[in-house]
């Protein structure tokens, strides 16, 4: 890339209409248009801690952390298994080991 694109890339007014956008929207959803593929992979890129985001296995912990909060009042088996992983155990455990493995199912028209 050359400083020519850059200065191009900056002044192009689909991004300056972004921006605008992105002010006055907490959720990112709301200014980009994902495929259901398009949310799966980035939520595979989300939670596998190796990946260039640099949150680690921070993702992941927050995802079950939050799902030990919306479990409190269900009876299935995620109960049980978070009667196992409380939140001080999964702040406490390692998660830098994980991986995602995702698959991508074909369009059927």
């Amino acid at each position: 890339m050359t400083d020519d694109d850059l200065n191009e890339f900056m002044i192009d007014s689909d991004l300056e209409e972004m921006q605008e956008l992105v002010k006055i929207s907490d959720d990112i959803f709301d200014v980009i248009r994902l495929s259901e593929n398009q949310h799966s992979d980035m939520l595979a890129w989300c939670l596998n801690p190796n990946e260039g985001h640099a949150q680690g296995d921070a993702v992941i912990k927050d995802f079950l952390i939050a799902a030990h909060a919306a479990s409190s009042s269900c009876t299935f088996d995620n109960k049980k298994f978070f009667d196992k992983w409380t939140p001080a155990r999964v702040r406490r455990s390692n998660f830098g080991a994980a991986f995602i493995s995702r698959v991508s199912a074909p369009i059927e028209y």
